[in-house]
């Protein structure tokens, strides 16, 4: 069962998208807008909006697969510390029911390596917390950041 994070944080963004690649685009953009408006720091706004493309993407590419429609409902939860990025569809739920481990396998011939799935290991490495759950049809997908740089350096695009 998966419960929910921090209920007590505002939901700063509510958006019904279709699953296609130019209305993932346009919701990662408000994404980022909503995140800086709370004061989020602007790096891990920037890591926000990647994690959203490729978690909004592999719904549109793998839930929706054999769908010419689908909808996604992305929510966002957030303070300036905290942000909780919720996206639910009906799509075709995860194989064997959980989300890839993100881990990539050693080899020692790059030849040998998988042409995708490193979208999951970016999604584990920048979100601090990754959930999923598949209830009555419906996929439910939570991943949860610090709104605090954790990896130094600074970013000239700043939250603008």
């Amino acid at each position: 069962m998966l419960e929910a994070h921090n209920p007590d944080l505002p939901l700063i963004l509510d958006l019904w998208i279709g699953a296609h690649p130019a209305e993932v685009r346009r919701a990662v953009g408000h994404a980022r807008r909503a995140l800086c408006a709370v004061g989020f720091d602007p790096r891990r706004a920037d890591e926000a909006e990647l994690l959203l493309a490729e978690a909004l993407n592999n719904v549109v590419e793998h839930a929706y697969a054999d769908h010419t429609s689908g909808r996604i409902h992305l929510q966002i939860l957030a303070d300036g510390g905290t942000a909780l990025l919720r996206l639910c569809d009906t799509g075709a739920g995860m194989p064997c029911g959980v989300p890839p481990d993100g881990r990539i396998p050693a080899s020692a011939d790059p030849g040998d390596l998988p042409e995708g799935g490193y979208g999951w290991h970016l999604i584990h490495r920048l979100a601090d917390t990754v959930r999923y759950d598949r209830r009555g049809g419906r996929n439910r997908l939570e991943l949860r950041l610090a709104g605090r740089v954790g990896r130094g350096g600074t970013n000239p695009r700043g939250c603008s």
